[in-house]
Protein backbone atom coordinates (compact mmCIF):
# COMPACT_ATOMS: atom_id res chain seq x y z
CA UNK A 1 0.00 0.00 0.00
CA UNK A 2 1.35 3.65 -1.08
CA UNK A 3 -0.41 6.34 0.66
CA UNK A 4 0.81 9.66 0.00
CA UNK A 5 4.20 9.00 -1.48
CA UNK A 6 6.24 8.08 -4.18
CA UNK A 7 7.32 4.63 -5.22
CA UNK A 8 9.41 2.54 -8.99
CA UNK A 9 9.01 -0.81 -8.77
CA UNK A 10 10.60 -2.05 -11.41
CA UNK A 11 11.04 -5.82 -12.60
CA UNK A 12 8.92 -7.30 -9.49
CA UNK A 13 6.29 -10.14 -8.97
CA UNK A 14 3.51 -9.11 -6.54
CA UNK A 15 1.03 -12.00 -5.76
CA UNK A 16 -1.39 -14.30 -4.20
CA UNK A 17 -2.17 -11.64 -1.96
CA UNK A 18 -4.89 -11.38 1.02
CA UNK A 19 -5.86 -8.23 -0.23
CA UNK A 20 -5.00 -6.11 -3.14
CA UNK A 21 -1.70 -6.89 -4.96
CA UNK A 22 -0.72 -2.99 -5.38
CA UNK A 23 -2.64 -0.17 -3.62
CA UNK A 24 -2.46 3.58 -4.27
CA UNK A 25 -4.39 6.26 -2.59
CA UNK A 26 -4.44 9.19 -0.66
CA UNK A 27 -2.35 11.45 -3.37
CA UNK A 28 0.27 8.51 -3.81
CA UNK A 29 2.25 8.13 -7.07
CA UNK A 30 3.70 4.74 -8.53
CA UNK A 31 5.28 4.10 -11.62
CA UNK A 32 5.33 -0.24 -12.16
CA UNK A 33 7.73 -1.27 -15.14
CA UNK A 34 8.03 -4.68 -16.36
CA UNK A 35 6.23 -5.87 -13.20
CA UNK A 36 3.76 -8.77 -12.48
CA UNK A 37 0.85 -8.64 -10.41
CA UNK A 38 -1.56 -11.97 -10.33
CA UNK A 39 -3.56 -13.79 -8.05
CA UNK A 40 -4.77 -11.52 -5.68
CA UNK A 41 -7.77 -11.59 -3.79
CA UNK A 42 -9.13 -7.95 -4.87
CA UNK A 43 -7.63 -5.99 -7.88
CA UNK A 44 -4.31 -6.88 -9.06
CA UNK A 45 -3.87 -3.08 -9.16
CA UNK A 46 -6.13 -0.29 -7.11
CA UNK A 47 -6.36 3.31 -7.55
CA UNK A 48 -8.25 5.07 -5.31
CA UNK A 49 -8.57 8.45 -3.82
CA UNK A 50 -6.28 11.20 -6.06
CA UNK A 51 -3.58 8.17 -6.33
CA UNK A 52 -2.25 7.94 -9.48
CA UNK A 53 -0.27 5.07 -11.57
CA UNK A 54 1.74 4.34 -14.84
CA UNK A 55 1.89 1.20 -15.61
CA UNK A 56 4.82 0.04 -18.38
CA UNK A 57 4.83 -3.43 -19.73
CA UNK A 58 3.28 -4.90 -17.12
CA UNK A 59 1.17 -8.20 -16.38
CA UNK A 60 -1.96 -7.54 -13.99
CA UNK A 61 -3.82 -10.97 -14.40
CA UNK A 62 -5.35 -13.78 -12.92
CA UNK A 63 -6.61 -11.77 -10.03
CA UNK A 64 -9.68 -13.03 -8.00
CA UNK A 65 -11.54 -9.36 -9.14
CA UNK A 66 -10.63 -6.92 -11.21
CA UNK A 67 -7.41 -6.47 -13.15
CA UNK A 68 -7.38 -2.62 -12.41
CA UNK A 69 -9.86 -0.68 -10.74
CA UNK A 70 -9.23 3.08 -10.76
CA UNK A 71 -12.18 4.97 -8.42
CA UNK A 72 -12.21 7.75 -6.22
CA UNK A 73 -10.58 11.11 -8.36
CA UNK A 74 -7.54 8.54 -9.28
CA UNK A 75 -5.79 8.80 -12.48
CA UNK A 76 -3.80 5.86 -14.38
CA UNK A 77 -2.28 4.88 -17.15
CA UNK A 78 -1.26 1.86 -18.46
CA UNK A 79 0.99 1.27 -21.57
CA UNK A 80 1.81 -1.84 -23.19
CA UNK A 81 0.69 -3.61 -20.73
CA UNK A 82 -1.78 -7.51 -20.44
CA UNK A 83 -4.67 -7.35 -18.03
CA UNK A 84 -5.79 -11.01 -18.60
CA UNK A 85 -7.61 -13.71 -16.75
CA UNK A 86 -9.16 -11.81 -14.37
CA UNK A 87 -12.13 -12.75 -12.74
CA UNK A 88 -13.97 -9.86 -13.52
CA UNK A 89 -13.40 -6.63 -15.73
CA UNK A 90 -9.64 -6.03 -17.03
CA UNK A 91 -10.23 -2.83 -16.29
CA UNK A 92 -12.48 -1.05 -13.97
CA UNK A 93 -12.80 3.28 -14.03
CA UNK A 94 -15.45 4.44 -11.75
CA UNK A 95 -16.54 7.16 -9.64
CA UNK A 96 -14.66 10.56 -10.88
CA UNK A 97 -11.32 8.59 -12.20
CA UNK A 98 -9.87 8.27 -15.45
CA UNK A 99 -7.96 5.93 -16.91
CA UNK A 100 -5.59 5.70 -20.55
CA UNK A 101 -5.00 2.42 -22.16
CA UNK A 102 -2.83 2.15 -25.13
CA UNK A 103 -1.31 -0.73 -27.01
CA UNK A 104 -2.44 -3.20 -24.11
CA UNK A 105 -4.11 -6.54 -24.00
CA UNK A 106 -7.25 -6.73 -22.14
CA UNK A 107 -8.34 -10.65 -22.58
CA UNK A 108 -9.85 -13.75 -21.10
CA UNK A 109 -11.64 -11.65 -18.49
CA UNK A 110 -14.52 -12.80 -16.60
CA UNK A 111 -16.69 -10.11 -17.55
CA UNK A 112 -16.24 -7.45 -19.67
CA UNK A 113 -12.33 -5.96 -20.75
CA UNK A 114 -13.34 -2.37 -19.98
CA UNK A 115 -15.96 -1.07 -18.12
CA UNK A 116 -16.56 2.33 -16.90
CA UNK A 117 -19.42 3.36 -14.78
CA UNK A 118 -20.68 6.58 -12.38
CA UNK A 119 -18.91 9.38 -14.34
CA UNK A 120 -15.85 6.71 -15.10
CA UNK A 121 -13.37 8.34 -17.93
CA UNK A 122 -10.82 6.79 -20.07
CA UNK A 123 -9.44 6.57 -23.26
CA UNK A 124 -8.58 2.79 -24.82
CA UNK A 125 -6.42 2.74 -27.99
CA UNK A 126 -5.08 0.71 -30.18
CA UNK A 127 -6.05 -2.37 -27.38
CA UNK A 128 -6.87 -5.94 -28.35
CA UNK A 129 -10.32 -6.25 -26.17
CA UNK A 130 -11.45 -9.64 -27.76
CA UNK A 131 -11.65 -13.11 -25.82
CA UNK A 132 -13.57 -11.17 -22.49
CA UNK A 133 -16.71 -13.36 -21.13
CA UNK A 134 -19.35 -10.16 -21.42
CA UNK A 135 -17.79 -8.81 -24.68
CA UNK A 136 -15.07 -5.76 -25.14
CA UNK A 137 -16.57 -2.66 -23.24
CA UNK A 138 -19.41 -2.00 -20.94
CA UNK A 139 -19.56 2.02 -20.71
CA UNK A 140 -23.15 3.12 -19.08
CA UNK A 141 -24.60 6.42 -18.98
CA UNK A 142 -22.71 9.00 -17.38
CA UNK A 143 -19.44 7.72 -17.75
CA UNK A 144 -17.26 8.46 -21.38
CA UNK A 145 -14.65 6.39 -22.96
CA UNK A 146 -12.93 7.75 -26.11
CA UNK A 147 -11.76 5.09 -28.02
CA UNK A 148 -9.32 4.75 -30.92
CA UNK A 149 -7.92 1.70 -33.11
CA UNK A 150 -9.48 -0.84 -30.75
CA UNK A 151 -9.42 -4.23 -31.83
CA UNK A 152 -12.94 -5.76 -30.50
Amino acid sequence: MLEGGTAILARCKIHDGLKSGVYVNNGGRATLENCDVFGNTLANLEIAQGGEVTAKTCKMRDGKQNGVYAYSGSRGTLDNCDVVGNAQSGALVTMGSNLGVMKSRLNRNGTEGFRAYDEGSASVDDCDLTGNTKGALNIEPGSEVKQRGNKT
